[in-house]
């Protein structure tokens, strides 16, 4: 069921270099903030890591992806969506071909576009629940940046969903890894 949270009173205005944390019982999801944040940034490149799935999750991105408002789409899932939502990995790898498995528990969603760099983290994975959940959404860029390379190390670490890895690799046409180019992984592998 589609929650009828009004993110605006929940994150009444978002701003370049601030922080908002938040704790709540099941009113929202992840994946039903997102058009939201998309409204306020426009259109941007996302990277989403989470332990599970759901189908509510994924028709949300394949409808913003559809939309437009998701440029590029990366997607790193536990190993045990593989054995236990195998139709959920396919689901995914119809909406992009970015979509891989490792031994995961993060929850983060990366938003990216030429004005703004926000990081999710939490206690959320991409499904509806009602439990108590909390989190940060910031939009200082080096949260997103030391975010951004523990998914890229994460994303390196996994396995494609496909054989042929040739389209799943984050490199991007000036090498960059991941979308990060100024600062190099930790562990990075060479390709």
């Amino acid at each position: 069921m589609a929650s009828q949270t009004d993110f605006s009173r929940v994150f009444p205005s978002l701003h370049p270099g601030r922080e908002y944390p938040f704790v709540h019982k099941g009113e929202w999801a992840i994946h039903e903030l997102l058009p939201f944040l998309l409204d306020t940034t426009g259109a941007a490149d996302i990277r989403l890591a989470s332990f599970t799935v759901s189908e509510d999750s994924l028709r949300r991105l394949f409808f913003l992806s559809e939309a437009g408002k998701i440029r590029e789409l990366m997607m790193l899932m536990d190993h045990t969506v593989r054995r236990h939502k195998m139709d959920m990995l396919m689901f995914a790898s119809g909406i992009t071909p970015q979509v891989r498995i490792t031994s995961n528990h993060a929850k983060i969603l990366l938003l990216s576009n030429d004005s703004w760099k926000i990081s999710l983290v939490g206690s959320a994975n991409l499904n509806t629940n009602a439990r108590w959940e909390s989190g940060i959404l910031s939009c200082r860029e080096d949260h997103y940046d030391a975010f951004l390379r523990g998914f890229c190390a994460a994303w390196e670490d996994a396995t494609p969903i496909f054989d042929d890895d040739t389209h799943t690799r984050p490199d991007t046409a000036d090498g960059a890894i991941c979308g990060l180019s100024a600062a190099p992984l930790r562990h990075s592998h060479t390709h």
